[in-house]
């Protein structure tokens, strides 16, 4: 009976002892693998979103210098006498006589400031020819919103009047120069 008896405990504890061991590799599986699995999952997320979070940030200032770009050529500030100095600065070069200057009001609208100048004067056709091509060609957007002129006796210079325009953007980001970073 004892060899019956000594082979009848040991079923217990190789079950016992197995059980341990699974509850172990359980245990372990459950509190070291899933936790560091869950950790390397987030890293990569992590790594993946900062990835996207400066892939975004690179487009955005790629665009922001982009938008700098065409604001160059429109009025640094909503300043109305910059706008009369540029006018009378190319009319005086194109030799256009200006007997009155006045300017309007500028225009505030949500995304632009528009300014506007009149210019009353006198100037030959060449002269005239000279001044609108200076206009057109210059440094800052001008645009020419009416002009009038009336016939000159030949050899004299005909009475004109020009309505010149520019536009203020403000910059996209406010008090910076977001396009030089």
């Amino acid at each position: 009976m004892r060899a019956r008896g000594a082979s009848g405990m040991r079923p217990p504890v190789l079950l016992a002892g197995g059980l341990g061991v699974a509850l172990s590799v359980l245990v372990g599986y459950n509190a070291i693998h899933v936790p560091q699995e869950r950790a390397v999952r987030l890293s990569r997320e992590q790594a993946a979103e900062e990835q996207a979070t400066q892939r975004m940030q690179a487009e955005v200032a790629a665009l922001l210098a982009e938008a700098e770009q065409y604001r160059k050529p429109l009025a640094e500030e909503p300043d109305p006498a910059a706008l009369v100095r540029d006018v009378v600065e190319l009319a005086q070069q194109s030799g256009v006589q200006l007997t009155s200057i006045s300017h309007e009001s500028p225009q505030e609208l949500p995304q632009f400031t528009q300014m506007t100048v009149r210019l009353h004067g006198t100037a030959s056709y060449h002269q005239l020819g000279t001044f609108l091509d200076a206009l057109e060609r210059a440094e800052r957007f001008l645009r020419v919103e009416r002009f009038e002129i009336s016939r000159a006796a030949y050899q004299q210079a005909a009475a004109i009047e020009l309505v010149v325009s520019t536009l203020y953007v403000p910059p996209i980001l406010s008090g910076s120069g977001a396009a030089s970073h």
